[in-house]
């Protein structure tokens, strides 16, 4: 409980005023400018989760590679816990801010070395974190992949990828992810590849992750009805720009923006009986 006139305890996650541009064209093409984020802040606490909307080439997916630190921002703050990670960490990010920040991809099917069994990417992020030693690789492995639902556990450590389902796949890199033990997990698109049948269940795992172990999740989607599932707060984003912002049940029951409109007559709705908790 915060005490009157106490100070706000800092967010996990905070972006202020970022800015980042793209410049295309060569030597036969005329040189153009696109505008990937215009002035974009928001702030996400431990054990929520934020969405970020919008059509493709909204931005979205730019400001999770920049909190990632694999994209550099022309200027802004990304904050976390409070400290400036771009001044702290101006070359990219260190190993300790790996640790706190990782991110499951779009595509299960790309994202897993085909040649490795599902346990090898488990393993190196163990290994490489810390957060195991050789004399313990094994039971840790199958810890996580229980945690991601993958039971029994036994049965699929030693499986290769082309011997999963795609929603066994994304477990596995969802397991990967919680291996080092982040604040902060990056969702892009991690429903948008597997049959709809799945979805819902892999947006159940991460709400179980979000409310059982306090992660953060940022949600990259297209699909207001994926974001209102999962994410306690919207924000909608059109050409790098935020056009609209709020909690889940105002964003979907009284959007205000016509872009925001239009991402809710182009969802197909979930039947309410596949919703259900």
């Amino acid at each position: 409980m915060t005490l009157p006139g106490a100070p706000m305890p800092s967010p996990l996650l905070e972006l202020r005023e970022i800015h980042k541009t793209f410049r295309s064209g060569g030597l036969f093409a005329p040189a153009r400018t696109v505008v990937a984020a215009e002035g974009v802040s928001f702030r996400l606490e431990r054990g929520t989760a934020l969405a970020l909307v919008g059509g493709s080439g909204s931005g979205k997916s730019t400001l999770a590679r920049l909190i990632l630190r694999l994209e550099r921002a022309d200027r802004g703050q990304v904050l976390l816990d409070g400290e400036d990670v771009l001044v702290r960490e101006p070359r990219g990010a260190s190993l300790r801010y790996r640790s706190r920040v990782q991110m499951v991809f779009q595509d299960p099917f790309a994202s897993l070395n085909p040649v490795h069994r599902i346990a090898h990417p488990i393993e190196r992020a163990l290994l490489r974190h810390g957060r195991a030693g050789r004399s313990d690789l094994r039971p840790r492995v199958l810890e996580l992949l229980r945690t991601v639902g993958l039971e029994p556990a036994e049965e699929f450590v030693d499986r290769h990828p082309h011997a999963l389902s795609g929603g066994q796949r994304q477990r596995v890199a969802i397991a990967r992810a919680l291996a080092v033990g982040p604040d902060l997990l990056i969702a892009d698109e991690p429903t948008s590849m597997l049959d709809i049948s799945i979805r819902m269940s892999i947006l159940n795992l991460l709400a179980e992750l979000k409310r059982e172990r306090g992660l953060a999740i940022l949600l990259i989607t297209h699909d207001l009805a994926s974001a209102r599932y999962l994410a306690d707060r919207i924000l909608v984003l059109n050409q790098g720009r935020v056009v609209e912002e709020g909690t889940s049940e105002t964003i979907i029951e009284s959007p205000r923006h016509p872009y925001t409109r239009a991402l809710l007559a182009s969802i197909a709705q979930f039947d309410g009986a596949t919703m259900g908790s």
